[in-house]
């Protein structure tokens, strides 16, 4: 089924499977809605890692304000679904078929009915085990020139997070979910010069927009021709 984000201007293919909460909370336009406002902010032009395409909706908004999308979905029936809602809303983002990780290889991925809470965490209520294929983010950010990371991994984000190479990163829009160690993420963020621009909580997990922030010189330069007051 054709649902579109009205609010967004995409049309979204949701599978006949997905629960029916799911639906409600699609056609509602309630789903990722956080996410989906903040995106169009927090990306301009940058080059975009994207981990988690669920149905695509978050790469069609980042690609129609990013310079270049790639983004990784590790269960295959989404991956479809994510690359024909590309199609659909005439966007250029690639969605590869794979788990973001902190290495290259591969990795047991769990399955649910519920659509977007299967994961390589190894969660208890996995209704299949799959063996996918893993990529290595700081690679994937080397070959792409990646400058922005969008995640939404199911627990996931704690491990990458605390091992890339941030260096590269201007922008950060992360969910956390309630089960990693949120405040060792945010403080490896804020440690490695960002300022949390935006964040919301959302009962158990939060999500947050993060920025590098600028060099000093940049900052009092700013200050100094501020006309906000004129």
């Amino acid at each position: 089924m054709i649902y579109p984000l009205k609010d967004f201007d995409v049309d979204l293919e949701v599978p006949k499977w997905a629960p029916s909460f799911f639906v409600d909370l699609v056609q509602s336009g309630e789903w990722e809605r956080w996410e989906l406002d903040n995106i169009g902010k927090a990306i301009h032009g940058h080059r975009v890692l994207e981990g988690g395409s669920c149905l695509g909706a978050t790469a069609v908004i980042l690609d129609r304000n990013a310079e270049f999308v790639v983004s990784l979905e590790a269960n295959p029936k989404l991956a479809k679904i994510a690359e024909m809602n590309q199609k659909r809303n005439h966007s250029s983002a690639k969605i590869i078929n794979a788990a973001l990780g902190t290495k290259d290889g591969t990795a047991k991925f769990c399955v649910t009915t519920d659509l977007w809470s299967s994961s390589v965490d190894g969660k208890d209520n996995a209704d299949k085990m799959i063996t996918v294929k893993m990529l290595d983010t700081d690679k994937l950010v080397k070959k792409y020139r990646i400058n922005a990371v969008v995640l939404d991994i199911e627990g996931e984000e704690e491990k990458i997070l605390l091992n890339m190479d941030l260096t590269p990163i201007k922008v950060l829009v992360i969910e956390l979910h309630a089960h990693i160690d949120k405040q060792a993420v945010v403080d490896r963020i804020l440690g490695e010069g960002f300022i949390i621009k935006a964040h919301e909580d959302k009962g158990g997990h939060s999500v947050l927009w993060a920025e590098r922030k600028p060099p000093l010189h940049i900052h009092l330069w700013r200050k100094l021709t501020d006309t906000s007051d004129w």
